[in-house]
């Protein structure tokens, strides 16, 4: 089947990440326009039976640029979560919003998340993979040669948590790992 979606902005680099989880017997796809808002960015979420825009998530605070480079969906004990990176003041940042209640598809913010030792340039956010209600991160230039971040869903505090840092034994600068 075949879909067309468009943003809504010229040089919005609609659709340069995206994303699709099921929704009872629809697929919502989420896609990034991280050139959005002169660079801000935003993310879209669509209803991909009717092609309906859902909501539109922009980003809050000053400073934001390329929110939406990265969407990645997320499931934990059936509520959903949509995970943004994004760049603010040279170092990557993850913002990650929710849904009240599974099927209502009103997400809205709930936590954001950064590296302890984040500087700028570090690429935090460049890859997110989900699985399992865990995620991964990837930071290529943390350190000058790369991370994993692992985080898992923390039950008695209600939010993601670091569980793990990944990284090569055999690391060196400029090795870009994540």
């Amino acid at each position: 089947q075949l879909a067309s979606f468009s943003g809504r902005e010229t040089g919005a680099l609609y659709g340069s990440s995206v994303d699709l989880t099921e929704s009872n017997t629809d697929f919502l796809l989420t896609a990034g326009a991280p050139g959005e808002s002169s660079g801000s960015g935003a993310l879209y979420m669509h209803n991909t039976s009717t092609r309906a825009l859902i909501k539109k998530i922009i980003p809050t605070g000053s400073g934001i640029q390329n929110f939406g480079k990265n969407v990645q969906f997320i499931e934990k004990d059936s509520i959903r979560y949509i995970l943004s990176s994004y760049d603010h003041g040279g170092t990557g940042k993850i913002d990650i919003f929710k849904e009240s209640q599974p099927g209502l598809k009103d997400f809205t913010k709930h936590q954001t998340i950064n590296p302890l030792e984040g500087n700028s340039g570090d690429m935090y956010g460049y890859s997110l993979s989900s699985f399992s209600g865990s995620f991964l991160v990837g930071a290529p230039e943390i350190g000058g040669s790369g991370k994993v971040y692992y985080y898992t869903f923390n039950n008695e505090d209600g939010i993601f948590s670091e569980s793990q840092q990944i990284y090569p034994s055999t690391l060196t600068a400029g090795n870009l790992f994540g």
